[in-house]
């Protein structure tokens, strides 16, 4: 089976001054472009949210209190943005709390 089976079925004999070439329509070779772009776009930002995922997290406390807490058998949830707020600027005053404490 061919690799290229709309580029086989698109292809026709075309004879330039005595030489023939196999050849397509320009409009046929601008579509196979587009969609190709498409397809590069479309692998970017799935690489890009895979990479994302990928990361570690700043918060992984708040991940694991979404994932697990629950309360009379229902599962309590917060805002994650809010919870991890909270998070990232208890770390921060924690850190300046450190740095006061060394200066003593």
């Amino acid at each position: 089976m061919s690799k290229t089976p709309r580029t086989d079925q698109a292809a026709f004999e075309a004879n330039f001054s005595g030489t023939v070439f196999k050849v397509v329509d320009a409009y046929f070779a601008r579509q196979l472009e587009t969609e190709l772009a498409a397809a590069k776009a479309k692998l970017r930002e799935l690489r890009k949210k895979i990479n994302e995922k990928k990361k570690k997290s700043e918060t992984p406390r708040t991940d694991e209190h979404l994932r697990r807490k629950e309360e009379n058998g229902h599962t309590v949830v917060v805002s994650s943005d809010f919870a991890r707020q909270l998070e990232i600027e208890l770390a921060a005053a924690k850190a300046k709390l450190k740095k006061l404490r060394e200066k003593k």
